[in-house]
């Protein structure tokens, strides 16, 4: 897959939520996706996510 791809699906969230887990089937869960960075540095920043209920 491309890189700009997962961005895209990223930023517009074009993914079932409620199927989130990790490689070992802890829940994931995405409660804000963070703003695009058309910058050097990460995709995107200020997102934040939730793992095994942890913020």
């Amino acid at each position: 897959m491309k890189e700009d791809f997962l961005q895209y699906l990223w930023q517009y969230q074009l993914f079932l939520p409620s199927k989130l887990v990790t490689t070992k089937g802890i829940d994931v869960s995405v409660i804000k996706a963070g703003e695009y960075n058309n910058n050097a540095g990460p995709d995107f920043f200020n997102a934040q996510i939730r793992i095994d209920g942890q913020l």
